[in-house]
């Protein structure tokens, strides 16, 4: 318990290190890199989840990271990092509408929690399960919060 509450500490640390004084674009660059990896979690978690690769020893080792990633989404979106100072992806509701905002972000921690905890007790099914809750919780923060990915030619 204390090496998982000293590592959960030392992943907060750094952000409120980068946050007090860093550039609004930075910390909006900062932002996207965050989500970049827990997007590169969720997917190698689905190839184990959906049976693509025998990596099943692997999975609590993404989804604890997907859950300690989760925690930090509240303090990556200070005042100023929004799209009328910043490019980003972000929408303005992330800061007109703080409080659903932040209701998102703990379904978010609650469901990575959830899928942590089942890819740890090695139970496929409720994994699965747990798996399928994140992504809805993912894809309804991205509908009310993030702006569509601009299609490639």
């Amino acid at each position: 318990m204390f090496r998982r509450t000293a590592f959960s500490f030392l992943l907060v640390l750094p952000l409120a290190a980068v946050s007090a004084d860093t550039e609004p674009q930075a910390m909006a660059d900062y932002r996207h890199q965050v989500f970049e990896g827990l997007a590169k979690h969720m997917k190698a978690s689905a190839m184990i989840v959906k049976g693509k690769v025998d990596a099943s020893a692997d999975l609590p080792n993404h989804a604890r990271a997907m859950h300690e990633t989760a925690k930090t989404v509240h303090g990556l979106f200070p005042d100023g990092t929004g799209p009328d100072a910043v490019t980003t992806e972000a929408k303005a509701e992330i800061w007109t509408k703080r409080d659903e905002f932040n209701k998102a972000a703990d379904a978010l921690v609650m469901a990575t929690l959830e899928f942590a905890e089942t890819a740890e007790a090695g139970d496929s099914k409720a994994t699965a399960a747990a798996f399928g809750a994140v992504g809805k919780t993912c894809g309804g923060c991205h509908d009310a919060f993030r702006k569509p990915e601009e299609k490639k030619p």
